[in-house]
């Protein structure tokens, strides 16, 4: 009579490497919703960021330097920016984790400013871009 011992140990052998499968899978599957989980928050971080940027401006009419002063960050050139860091934390690094930008843009319209705030990560790609319009109150009106 033949032992059965061979045939349970190669049973044994393909359901471990079935479960090594099933796990290798379940890892990357993880290890996928962690990057778009950090990339979701950081997008969600950089909206708000941006908004309460955009409201700043707008509510200064438009004046970079002002809305610059009160935020604690740079105008230079009607260029207004400030860096963070992976923290969302304002930082004076050389390689911010999170650059944000904000400049007028031109338009055709008369009594309408127009400017644009965007939120840059490490590698200068955009993370989220606003677009923003406000009335212009003419001085001797």
């Amino acid at each position: 009579m033949k032992s059965k011992a061979p045939l349970v140990l190669m049973e044994q052998i393909i359901m471990l490497l079935v479960f090594a499968l099933a796990a290798a899978i379940c890892l990357q599957a993880f290890i996928k919703a962690d990057a778009l989980s950090s990339a979701s928050a950081a997008r969600d971080k950089a909206v708000v960021l941006a908004q309460s940027t955009a409201e700043l401006i707008r509510s200064n009419e438009g004046d970079l330097a002002k809305a610059a002063e009160q935020m604690a960050a740079s105008c230079e050139q009607g260029l207004l920016q400030q860096t963070y860091d992976h923290d969302w934390q304002p930082s004076a690094a050389a390689n911010p984790a999170f650059t944000l930008q904000a400049h007028i843009t031109p338009n055709d319209s008369p009594g309408l400013g127009t400017a644009k705030v965007l939120v840059l990560d490490e590698q200068q790609q955009t993370i989220f871009e606003l677009d923003i319009a406000w009335q212009e109150v003419e001085a001797n009106a």
